[in-house]
This record gives C-alpha cells, structure tokens and sequence, in this order.
C-alpha cells in the first residue's frame, strides 16, 4: 500500500491494520516509491497469481500525457514530478502473471480542497488517457469516469464513488452472472449503473459527460 497520510474512518483504520497484520506493506505514496512497488507488484506475481492495482487520487494531462498525482507531486512540474500512466500500464503488462487488473480513480474534480479558486478545477478525462488506456493490452482496465467526465468523491459514502461501487460489487452487489463467480465483467457492469445513478441524483448538471465508467 502506498499512502498519503493516515486512514480517516475507523473502519479503513482497522482493515488496514489487519493487513498489516497479515503482512501488508505501507509505503508513502511518492513518485519513486509508487514506480518502485508497481514494478515490485509485478516481479513477485507467478504465472498462477492475480496481479491486482488500484490507484485513487487525482490525474492530469501534460503536453499530450497523462500522469497520476503522487504525494511529492509539484504541480508547476507535473511531468517530472508525476507518475506516467503509459509507464504504469507497461509495467504492469510485464507482470508474470496472465490475470491482471488495473482500477483507476483519478479524474478528481478538484485538485485540492478550496473549491472557490478556479485554478483547482482539474482537467476531466481526456481522449488522450482514453488511448493509453485502450491500448492496453493482456489485462482489465476499470476507469472511473469516461472522456470529458469526472470521477467524484461522495462525503456521504467518505470515498470515491467509483471506488465505492466496487466495494459494494465484491461485498455481493453485482450479479453474478457465470455459475456464481463475479466477473470482472460483472463487477464493471455493477460499478456503472452505480456511478451513473449517483450522478443522476447528486450532479445531474454532470450526467451529459459523466456517463459511468471506463471498462476495457
């Protein structure tokens, strides 16, 4: 785990240290460490493993890339300082296992907490990302906004809305529609009808352009 602060709910509180419990890593989320882990993360999955990373925080494009905000993050040098998502992704198609899946909940609102000053509104999905994205070959991708839209944060939930709608697809949510088992397709299906309600009933001015969510 890489992570930026401290958990706030008791709940992630106590989940996380539970896996610390049973063996987890923590790491801080800066640039180096982030590349370091990911590449890690691979190296150490077998052929029989499932090579599973999930990225939340905030993503902005830069001179035609995409980059995720990591904890030392400049924001006047973005593309020194952040973390190349066609670098993760190519990483991430070197694991050693064949089952690889890769959750994105990036494409925040707002890139810091004043949402009065306009120079913290953030880009929204991009079509460049959308490529990177698409491109991607021998895994799942699940991104949590589609071009032009955003992937929003619910106080009520205290996450991701995205992220959440995972959440609630893994705890038995999604249908499962294969003898049982919750596919990723089952759990991306899940996660869009999801995000998309949410946007319909708390950010309808939104749902032209933030129609559900990415799965390739």
């Amino acid at each position: 785990f890489a992570i930026s602060g401290e958990p706030v709910k008791n709940a992630s509180q106590n989940r996380l240290k539970e896996l610390q419990r049973q063996g987890a890593r923590v790491v801080a989320a800066s640039q180096n460490s982030i590349y370091r882990q990911v590449f890690t993360l691979g190296r150490e999955t077998e052929e029989s493993g499932l090579y599973v990373t999930s990225f939340a925080t905030h993503g902005f494009s830069d001179q035609g890339s995409d980059f995720l905000i990591a904890q030392d993050t400049l924001f006047r040098r973005p593309a020194r300082t952040g973390v190349a998502l066609d670098e993760l992704l190519d990483d991430a198609s070197k694991a050693g296992s064949n089952k690889r899946i890769i959750l994105v909940d990036a494409c925040r609102e707002r890139l810091t907490e004043d949402t009065r000053d306009a120079r913290n509104t953030a880009p929204p999905m991009t079509e460049s990302c959308s490529d990177a994205l698409s491109k991607a070959s021998g895994f799942a991708v699940l991104c949590g906004s589609t071009i032009g839209g955003y992937s929003f944060d619910s106080s009520e939930m205290m996450n991701g809305v995205f992220t959440a709608a995972l959440l609630h697809g893994l705890d038995g949510e999604a249908k499962a529609e294969h003898e049982g088992y919750i596919t990723i397709s089952d759990l991306a299906s899940h996660a869009n009808l999801e995000v998309n309600k949410w946007v319909n009933i708390h950010r309808p001015e939104s749902a032209t352009k933030s129609q559900g969510i990415t799965f390739r």
